[in-house]
């Protein structure tokens, strides 16, 4: 019947049965990248070795001037990004529903706007105008409590603070409601919203991986040989757990660090494949993509009613439409700043 699985979700034929999505499994059944969250865990990873990094080169900035920083650095793209995906969406502007379904819209708008929604403040998905800039917000301030951590306890943040966060954290989401999976918990009874938990331990991770990187407590004298073989099977651990049907993040989450230890070693095989120019030029607008390609679906969900395709199809024109939104909007972001600061 052409069943496949796509993000975890159920589709009959074309892409368009997102509009009709249900959990669903079966044996014998296609699964394409039925984990894609996982990429929220590895570039929480990354941000946190690069959080490590800037914190060791600027240790007298404080927490305060630190939050200023990032939304400095992505607020403005993030606010065009929301005015789009707002028009594409402008049916939510309308709840339907009584004094409730207002009231969760409101919030949900606040929580947005001050990039806030990864906190807790709203957890009304539906009336959300951007959600996967969930992701955004856990990063600004999970990286935030990280960083505010380091800088109030010093040394002892990175020998046993932080290290104590990251496994408590992740064994409590990794053994709640769905074992082994990140995305599956539910946000009863917990301290910390699940989202921001993620965010925190992630971070933390790629913050102690950026620590013991610098003082050299994993060896920079690994053979290109032996990092390479090491690393290709952490790849292929990755992919396999994204084809899945169960889940398998706790072995995702140590493939990672071999990954991102990988890409940055110098003349490693993954280092030189991300150097290459085409893959160079996609790693400076894949924030771009990330912030319009929610705008870019809800526009390519509508059009496949019309022309419905098969589901690899689907997803290939998906990913050079997302590719050139991204580009178009860089470009157009840059012409709006351009001439609002001209003014």
């Amino acid at each position: 019947e052409g069943k496949a699985m796509f993000m975890g979700y159920k589709y009959p034929g074309g892409l368009y049965g997102m509009m009709q999505v249900q959990w669903y499994s079966e044996p014998g059944q296609v699964h394409i990248l039925n984990h894609g969250y996982l990429a929220v865990e590895f570039f929480f990873i990354l941000s946190g070795l690069f959080l490590f990094q800037d914190q060791e080169k600027h240790p007298e900035m404080k927490t305060t001037q630190y939050i200023i920083k990032r939304y400095g650095r992505f607020y403005p793209k993030y606010f065009f990004a929301f005015l789009i995906t707002a028009i594409v969406k402008w049916r939510l502007f309308i709840p339907e529903g009584g004094v409730d379904c207002w009231f969760d819209s409101v919030f949900s708008r606040v929580a947005e706007l001050l990039l806030i929604q990864a906190t807790g403040f709203s957890e009304s998905g539906e009336h959300v105008i951007n959600n996967p800039m969930w992701f955004l917000s856990a990063l600004i301030w999970s990286s935030t409590i990280i960083f505010a951590t380091r800088r109030t306890f010093k040394h002892t943040a990175t020998s046993w603070i932080i290290p104590i966060i990251v496994f408590v954290g992740y064994t409590f989401l990794l053994n709640y409601e769905v074992k082994w999976n990140l995305e599956k918990h539910a946000i009863e009874n917990v301290v910390i919203y699940p989202r921001m938990l993620r965010g925190v331990c992630g971070i933390g991770l790629g913050y102690m991986l950026g620590y013991l990187l610098q003082h050299n407590r994993i060896s920079n004298k690994i053979t290109l040989s032996c990092m390479n073989v090491v690393s290709i099977m952490a790849f292929l651990i990755v992919i396999l757990a994204e084809f899945a049907t169960n889940s398998y993040d706790n072995y995702v989450l140590l493939a990672f660090p071999i990954i991102i230890i990988a890409c940055i070693q110098k003349e490693s095989l993954f280092n030189r494949i991300f150097r290459l120019p085409i893959l160079t030029s996609l790693g400076k607008i894949s924030f771009d993509m990330f912030l319009i390609h929610n705008a870019v679906i809800k526009v390519y969900l509508h059009m496949l009613q019309f022309c419905d395709l098969p589901l690899y199809a689907s997803i290939c024109l998906y990913v050079v439409l997302v590719t050139l939104a991204g580009y178009a909007f860089d470009f157009c972001f840059r012409l709006v700043y351009k001439s609002v600061n001209n003014r």
